[in-house]
């Protein structure tokens, strides 16, 4: 009798011991079972990223009020936008700088020798040209591309203009550069010079471009002189 009573209170006490290690399979079972599933999930939720879409943090930046960077050997007395400025990219030109140019224009060659207009229509970055200019053998007509060179914190407005230009019965080419200033105030521009050359039919010609606020001074100049 007395055996029965030790061999049963051997296999109570074994009871607990086995509900531990019971336990301790299902623990790991579940463990085992989200740690596969939650990789999934995970991915699942994770936003897609492509290539380009690379790491950049690093080491901050710090610019003073007149746009230097902290720390830099030349720093500008007066403001400039950052090289890394939002601004200086094609959408902040529109707002610094005049849309319409419109010039007096003159012709000067062994050939011929004209007067006339030009018109330039620069909202952004690129835009057209045109001239029109009566001469004393031909007429001439231009028309071509034209290109902004300045950024947004440049204190002059550069303009590179070119295209076909028709004299009589020839087809030539024009180019020129022009310079506008100050940035801008309306937009139509008051102020601007261009200069350039055309070749027609084998003959070169010299251009020259003025605005309506400087060929107002020229003329009231000339009156004094």
């Amino acid at each position: 009798m007395r055996r029965y009573i030790l061999l049963l209170l051997v296999m109570l006490s074994c009871v607990p011991i086995w509900a531990q290690e019971a336990a301790k399979d299902n623990l790991s079972t579940r463990d085992t079972t989200d740690t596969e599933s939650r990789p999934l999930d995970r991915q699942s939720k994770r936003p897609h990223r492509s290539s380009r879409q690379a790491n950049v943090l690093g080491r901050p930046i710090y610019y003073d009020t007149n746009g230097n960077v902290i720390g830099s050997s030349n720093p500008s007395a007066t403001y400039h936008h950052p090289s890394h400025h939002y601004l200086n990219d094609h959408s902040g030109l529109d707002d610094q700088f005049s849309t319409f140019f419109f010039e007096g224009e003159g012709l000067v060659g062994m050939g011929d020798i004209a007067g006339g207009a030009n018109f330039t229509v620069l909202p952004n970055r690129w835009g057209i040209y045109g001239s029109a200019l009566a001469g004393r053998r031909h007429n001439y007509f231009s028309f071509g591309p034209a290109v902004r060179l300045s950024s947004t914190n440049s204190s002059l407005d550069w303009h590179l203009y070119g295209g076909m230009m028709l004299g009589g019965k020839h087809i030539g080419a024009e180019g020129g550069l022009r310079m506008a200033f100050p940035k801008r105030r309306s937009q139509f521009c008051w102020t601007s010079v261009s200069a350039g050359v055309a070749v027609i039919n084998g003959d070169a010609y010299l251009t020259m471009g003025m605005s309506l606020s400087v060929l107002a001074c020229l003329c009231v100049g000339t009156l004094f002189l």
